[in-house]
């Protein structure tokens, strides 16, 4: 009989307990399978693996690394539903929750980022984190004064906590307070010292504050760290065009165009300041070529394209790229 079996290939119909140890080894093989494409940085395959094993079953560790995932691929609306499922089946894990909190933020949901940080601040009350996340979501509402308290409490539960110092020294400058920030700027560098968002905020600060020489000398430091860095070009242009140093502002954004030359926010720069040196035809020449490299950047001026020449003019001193 088994012969024939073999020979016609018939078999007896799989019982409950082949069919449940079948469904595990699909899941196995997704997981594991998500799991080496993690590691190996297919990111998208990764996720679809994880999400087949989750169809098969519901797992916390599989639905982790899908969280993982989807945060690295910067999917932060996909990862709020997953966190909260995670959430829901562990109410009391923080980390889960403060994950969730900080997505709630990526995400610009800063009432939910908010109403998160609540809870966990009345279950966890010591922890900075929470405040962190409480005093994110007030600044995204409007709240200025809320939240440099939030982060005042957490730099007091936690010195060197360098996300506190940064939103905090931001927040500050937003509001003109230069020698608040320029204190909060130092504490950070005493924490990093080659880090560019710290240097550029210490430049600021230093900018802000009349200490122009030392602002000028901060803005090149970053330049000399990494000659590619957008936002040193833009801040240390600036600082030349507001100083009536145009050919040094010039000269800056020749050297970033020749470093990289599809840069349409160096043309965009360039031609402010030769519109400031009466050279319109040249001003002319980058607006245009800056729109050719972002054409999407036109929906920042006035919306009308059709007549660039005529209207270049206004619409430089309108955008105002100097932030005059």
């Amino acid at each position: 009989m088994g012969f024939f079996k073999n020979l016609f290939g018939t078999s007896e119909p799989k019982t409950e307990a082949d069919q449940k140890n079948d469904t595990e080894k699909m899941f196995n093989i997704f997981h594991d399978d998500g799991v080496r494409a993690k590691n190996m940085g297919e990111l998208k395959f990764a996720e679809q693996c994880f999400t087949k094993a989750l169809e098969i079953r519901d797992d916390a560790p599989t639905r982790s690394y899908l969280v993982e995932v989807l945060i690295l691929l910067q999917q932060y609306d996909e990862a709020v539903p997953q966190l909260q499922h995670l959430l829901d089946a562990a109410p009391d894990n923080l980390e889960v929750a403060l994950l969730l909190a900080s997505t709630y933020g990526r995400t610009k949901n800063y009432e939910s980022e908010q109403a998160l940080a609540d809870k966990i601040r009345e279950q966890h009350p010591s922890e900075p984190r929470a405040l962190y996340f409480a005093s994110e979501a007030a600044h995204g509402l409007g709240q200025d004064f809320q939240a440099i308290a939030f982060l005042t409490q957490a730099l007091q539960q936690e010195e060197h906590y360098p996300a506190a110092l940064l939103l905090r020294a931001q927040i500050l400058a937003s509001m003109g307070q230069y020698n608040e920030v320029l204190a909060d700027a130092e504490a950070l560098l005493a924490l990093d010292n080659e880090n560019e968002e710290y240097l550029l905020l210490h430049a600021d600060a230093l900018q802000g504050t009349g200490r122009d020489t030392e602002a000028e000398e901060s803005y090149l430091k970053v330049r000399e760290m990494n000659p590619f860095s957008m936002e040193a070009m833009e801040k240390l242009g600036a600082f030349y065009a507001l100083h009536h140093q145009l050919d040094k502002a010039l000269a800056l954004y020749d050297e970033a165009i020749e470093l990289q030359p599809d840069n349409a926010v160096a043309y965009k720069l360039r031609g402010a300041v030769k519109l400031q040196l009466n050279d319109k035809l040249g001003a002319e020449d980058d607006l245009k070529k800056s729109l050719e490299l972002q054409p999407e950047s036109a929906k920042e001026l006035d919306g009308e394209y059709s007549n660039i020449e005529n209207k270049m003019e206004q619409r430089y001193r309108a955008q105002n790229p100097f932030q005059f």
